[in-house]
């Protein structure tokens, strides 16, 4: 998948040489029905956070579901949030 694929670009040609805690944040869009899959992809892949929308309200109505990506998460045994921040 193009998501994990340049995730891991980011995270292995950017992050990982700086040394710095660099914070990946993955948004992606629902312009072929792929939001969903493509912020898990990349959750997988690295990034540190997705963003999402709630009741079509956002940057604009094609973000990331966030009521599907929370219930994902939680089916997959991810916390939605980091506990340590």
């Amino acid at each position: 998948m193009g998501a994990v694929a340049l995730v891991k670009f980011v995270v292995d040609e950017v992050v990982k040489p700086s040394g710095e805690k660099i914070r990946v944040d993955w948004h992606g869009h629902c312009d072929r029905g792929l939001a969903l899959a493509n912020s898990i992809a990349a959750l997988i892949a690295g990034a540190n956070c997705v963003h999402a929308c709630a009741l079509g309200m956002g940057e604009r109505v094609g973000n990331t579901q966030m009521d599907q990506m929370l219930v994902n998460l939680k089916l997959m045994g991810v916390p939605p949030w980091d506990e340590q921040d």
